[in-house]
C-alpha cells in the first residue's frame, strides 16, 4: 500500500508538471500572436506614412520634424523624445486597410516623419568617372539629388503595458 501511495504521488507530480508546461506554452503562443499582430499593424502605419510622403504635393511637408536645422537633435526613436508635440500623427482606423477585428488592440497606430534633407542619389553611380566621396569633395554634376525622409511608425502606446508594441523605421526618397 505504501508503494501504491508513492506511485500515486509521483503520477500527480508528473501531471502537475505537464499542466504547468501546457500553460506556459499557451502564454508563449499568445504573446507570439500578439507580437505578430503588432508587427503587421506597425507595417500598416509605415505604409500610410510612406504614402503621405510620396503623394504629398511639393515641399515642405506639414507636420514633419526638420532634422536639418542646426542644434536640432533627432533621436533614433522619436517617440522617446519629450519635445514631439505636433509631430506624432495617429493613423485613422480606416486608413490602414485593416478592420478593427484584424488589428485587435493595436488600433492606436502612430508615426513620425523626420526631414533628413536633400542628398545625392548614390544608387545612380555607375562607372569610374564619379568621385568616391561626393559629400566631402562636392557632388558630381551628373548625379541627381533627392529629398530624404525617415519614417518611424509604432503599433501602439507604451503606456498600455499589456500589449506588444513594435516600432519600425524606413527611409523614403522623394
Amino acid at each position: 500500500m505504501l508503494v501504491a501511495l508513492f506511485l500515486l504521488v509521483v503520477i500527480a507530480l508528473i501531471g502537475l508538471a505537464a499542466i504547468h508546461s501546457t500553460v506556459i506554452e499557451q502564454h508563449t503562443a499568445a504573446n507570439q500572436y500578439d507580437r505578430e499582430l503588432a508587427f503587421q499593424s506597425a507595417e500598416a502605419a509605415l505604409v500610410v506614412a510612406q504614402n503621405a510622403v510620396v503623394n504629398a504635393p511639393g515641399q515642405p511637408l506639414r507636420g514633419v520634424r526638420d532634422c536639418r536645422v542646426g542644434g536640432v537633435v533627432c533621436v533614433a526613436d522619436p517617440f522617446l523624445d519629450p519635445n514631439m508635440n505636433g509631430y506624432i500623427h495617429t493613423v485613422p482606423d480606416d486608413d490602414t486597410g485593416f478592420n478593427g477585428n484584424q488589428l485587435g488592440a493595436h488600433q492606436n497606430l502612430q508615426y513620425v516623419i523626420d526631414d533628413l534633407g536633400i542628398w545625392t542619389v548614390y544608387d545612380q553611380v555607375n562607372g569610374s568617372n564619379h568621385q568616391a566621396d561626393a559629400n566631402q569633395y562636392g557632388p558630381d554634376s551628373s548625379l541627381s539629388r533627392a529629398h530624404y525622409y525617415r519614417i518611424t511608425a509604432r503599433s501602439g502606446n507604451l503606456q498600455s503595458g499589456d500589449r506588444a508594441v513594435v516600432t519600425l523605421q524606413a527611409i523614403v526618397r522623394k
